[in-house]
């Protein structure tokens, strides 16, 4: 200021002011930046010549149906292509990881060289540096509390978290069923232009092959798929039964579906599926109650037996509702088709027989 001659009184030269304001102990505590990030210039062109990995977690709000909390996240630093694993605890992120790599090296033929990660325990352990020393990987970690030099991974954790969120927000499903929406939004992401990069898709980089989206369907609709002959319970039996599409599968032709009338089994692949992407499975109304014929006979013994009780047809039909009485005429029991006579014939309703 004194330089510009917007203030009088002090003779300091600029420089013995900048000078002093190095040197000022009290600033450098007060007035601690971080140092601006530098532009990385690294350029990856090989897939898995750099994997970044890093966990998301705890999701506390909601525990997968194997116990899920946590999501293992792996990106290939040359396609983006993005897997998203969700695991129990952050234990087992390293197991996952290992069967990772041996899977993807077997698909791809290339060798992973390097694995970027930050210095959590669930990479920064005897286990994981015996492995990559073993295969001869090279292993990079971040400095503390410096998630931004693992940039690729940490990008990819908030997109499929806001999807994730979208797709369980969209469905109506409730928090348990996250790690499927986590699953189906990376699966989604991998087909998904990147728009900054020309338009570039990670699964076609990654394969090579154009990408078929034929198979895409809305997340949590409501879906039927087919009845397989060894699962009927008979020739009479449904043959789709509505249920609730959870997504896709990598290594399975077909789409995971869940039942929930089912008591077992109640999620499984099938690649005979028909969508309503339009509507939930809570849209689907009740089906009506069915009822065999044995019980059907055993209502009917109840409710004559209620009807000599009281003594008066019109209490019987005010208690055993859903009986009508019907006289054969003389040709139809020529024809054979009644005995003569009274005919009790039995309407179940919805809700079962009257208690």
């Amino acid at each position: 200021m004194w330089d510009l001659g917007a203030c009088k009184g002090i003779n300091v030269s600029k420089n013995a002011l900048m000078r002093a304001s190095a040197a000022c102990d009290s600033c450098k505590r007060a007035k601690g930046t971080r140092a601006p990030f530098p532009i990385s210039t690294r350029t990856v062109k090989k897939r898995l010549a750099l994997v970044c990995v890093d966990v998301i977690g705890p999701l506390e709000e909601g525990t997968g149906d194997n116990g899920e909390k946590y999501t293992l996240t792996i990106v290939d630093a040359a396609t983006r292509k993005v897997w998203a694993i969700p695991v129990a605890t952050k234990a087992n992120a390293l197991p996952a990881f290992i069967e990772w790599g041996k899977r993807v090296q077997n698909e791809t033929g290339e060798i992973l060289t390097v694995v970027r990660s930050d210095n959590g325990k669930e990479f920064v352990n005897r286990q994981f540096k015996e492995w990559a020393k073993e295969l001869g990987v090279w292993w990079e970690t971040t400095t503390p509390y410096t998630s931004q030099q693992n940039g690729v991974v940490e990008r990819w954790n908030r997109t499929l978290q806001d999807r994730m969120r979208a797709m369980l927000v969209s469905s109506g499903l409730g928090n348990t069923f996250w790690p499927h929406a986590m699953r189906a939004a990376a699966y989604v992401l991998n087909r998904t232009p990147r728009l900054k990069e020309q338009g570039r898709i990670p699964q076609r980089d990654w394969t090579g092959q154009p990408v078929n989206l034929s198979n895409l369907r809305v997340f949590g609709c409501l879906c039927w798929p087919l009845v397989q002959s060894g699962q009927r319970e008979g020739k009479l039996s449904e043959r789709r039964v509505p249920a609730i599409f959870l997504g896709y599968g990598e290594s399975v032709k077909g789409w995971l579906v869940y039942i929930p009338t089912k008591s077992t089994h109640r999620r499984g692949y099938s690649r005979d599926v028909l969508f309503d992407e339009q509507r939930r499975y809570q849209d689907v109304p009740v089906p009506r109650q069915t009822a065999t014929l044995d019980e059907i006979l055993d209502w009917h013994e109840e409710w004559t037996l209620v009807e000599e009780n009281n003594g008066s047809a019109d209490t019987a039909g005010s208690v055993g509702a859903g009986i009508r009485n019907t006289e054969a005429s003389p040709e139809q029991v020529a024809d054979g088709g009644r005995d003569g006579g009274t005919e009790q014939v039995a309407v179940v309703p919805a809700s079962g027989p009257p208690e």
